[in-house]
């Protein structure tokens, strides 16, 4: 396979000032046959060089070839506006096609991006992007979604490739990147780009919407498309929301939290909170799912993950006196139904890393509260899922300790925002892609069986809505009406 990209940069930059072609954009990887090669020989201006030569040589000596050489020189340099064809070479074409003009031109431009369609399709034909823009849609809350019809056996991710400097090419802010959906259905790719103005998606509002399908309800907040985004974190089962601070982790957790408890009746759903940093999970003491407040002393922690594994083995033990396999199946075989038991830890980083000694009292103990704490999380993610005991964990710390053990392989739903490296984007979601986010709820979520991540934009909500939903959710499951109707 042959690659000569600076070789081509070169000779198109030269070509283009001379106006007798550029190279085809598909040179790099094009496999030349001997043919090809034999038609790149300029043969016949060779021919002409050798024999005028000969024939000077013959007739004046040495000086007459000298003369005879500059003669064909000057021949070629007069002729250098001819168009080259074949495999090389290719003329130059400096007009769009009319049905490529008549194509934009039927395209409204959106209003919300600082360039227009045509801009957008410059920049990809600059950077020999083998890709046409075929529409747009700006339904999203944060992003535009380009459509392009790509050519065959181009691999658009090239786009991804270019990073900053496609976003330059394109005009776009600092630190602003295009980020590729290489299938979006219809046989096209996609390029998404921030808009430059953006209103934040009100969690309050999209609580609005039922969420009947669900055993438990979790709200992110929109699609790319613009279309609301739920899940059920029964299905899910245990999720990781990661990030860095300020890129939306704390929020989306919260919504999580309050979707949970909104949609599902107390006997059905039973909450139990351990708070490392001791300030995040405070407000949502009043919610009446909790089995106690939230938990802010480690060591108590400690004791409380212990009891927890025990009542998950005691949960095994009904399933299999009940002749069933988990727990959806025994709540639809029976009249008293099991609840679902999520343990949320808002910074599981902290929680594992922290050494104070477990159990103070015993001498000679070793065993420190993250070692502990982290055994127990391990046995409740491994184990917990079947019989309705869920982690929902929360991160912005990327250490080895945390990833790459056991517990954060038995994690099989994440939801990802900004990161400052690659390297933590595959530690969330095993890929790259969350160094790319725009940060402010812009997120990937990848949920347990599916094969790749969905760009999502996560809902907001500040301290006095949440105290506020907090009331309405205290009302709400304080009556005895439990159908899930809001009171």
């Amino acid at each position: 396979m042959i690659k000569v990209s600076n070789f081509e940069n070169a000779t198109k930059n030269f070509f283009l000032r001379k106006k007798i072609g550029v190279l085809p954009s598909w040179f790099n990887t094009y496999k030349p046959s001997a043919q090809d090669v034999l038609d790149c020989i300029p043969i016949k201006p060779i021919a002409i060089t050798a024999l005028t030569m000969a024939a000077s040589n013959a007739m004046f000596g040495v000086v007459g070839a000298v003369i005879g050489f500059c003669g064909v020189t000057l021949y070629v340099l007069l002729n250098e506006r001819k168009a080259y064809t074949g495999w090389f070479l290719k003329p130059i074409n400096q007009e769009v096609a009319p049905e490529v003009l008549e194509e934009i031109a039927e395209i409204e431009e959106p209003q919300q991006t600082g360039f227009s369609i045509q801009a957008m399709q410059d920049t990809l034909d600059s950077n020999n992007v083998a890709a046409t823009i075929v529409g747009y849609d700006d339904k999203g809350p944060r992003l535009i979604l380009y459509k392009i019809k790509v050519k065959a056996g181009f691999n658009i991710n090239m786009v991804s490739n270019l990073g900053d400097n496609f976003s330059r090419d394109l005009g776009l802010p600092a630190g602003v990147r295009v980020t590729v959906e290489a299938n979006i259905g219809d046989g096209l790719a996609g390029l998404l780009i921030p808009k430059t103005t953006f209103d934040p998606i009100s969690t309050t509002q999209l609580l609005q919407f039922k969420c009947d399908e669900h055993i438990i309800p979790c709200l992110i907040g929109k699609d790319y498309l613009g279309n609301v985004s739920t899940f059920d974190f029964a299905k899910a089962g245990h999720t990781l929301v990661g990030g860095q601070s300020g890129g939306g982790k704390s929020i989306q957790i919260a919504n999580m939290i309050l979707s949970m408890a909104f949609y599902a009746p107390p006997s059905l759903l039973q909450m139990t909170m351990i708070d490392p940093k001791k300030v995040e999970m405070s407000i949502f003491k009043s919610i009446p799912h909790l089995t106690q407040p939230p938990i802010t002393d480690m060591t108590y922690a400690t004791g409380i993950l212990e009891t927890l594994k025990a009542i998950m083995l005691e949960r095994y033990q009904i399933l299999e006196a009940a002749g069933v396999r988990n727990i959806s199946e025994y709540n639809k075989h029976t009249k008293e139904k099991m609840p679902y038991h999520v343990v949320m830890v808002d910074e599981v980083g902290n929680l594992v890393m922290d050494s104070t000694p477990a159990y103070p009292d015993m001498k000679g103990s070793k065993a420190t509260v993250g070692d502990v704490c982290e055994a127990n999380l391990i046995a409740i993610a491994q184990m917990g899922r079947a019989c309705g005991m869920l982690l929902l964990l929360g991160t912005q710390r990327f250490d080895a300790k945390t990833f790459d053990g056991q517990l954060r392989s038995n994690i099989l739903s994440t939801i990802g925002f900004k990161v400052r490296k690659s390297s933590e984007s595959v530690m969330l979601i095993e890929q790259a892609g969350c160094e790319l986010l725009s940060g402010k709820g812009d997120c990937l979520v990848l949920l347990s069986g599916e094969t790749s991540p969905t760009r999502m934009q996560a809902a907001y909500i500040n301290e006095d809505d949440i105290s506020t939903l907090l009331s309405t959710i205290v009302q709400k499951w304080s009556t005895n009406d439990i159908s899930g109707e809001t009171v």
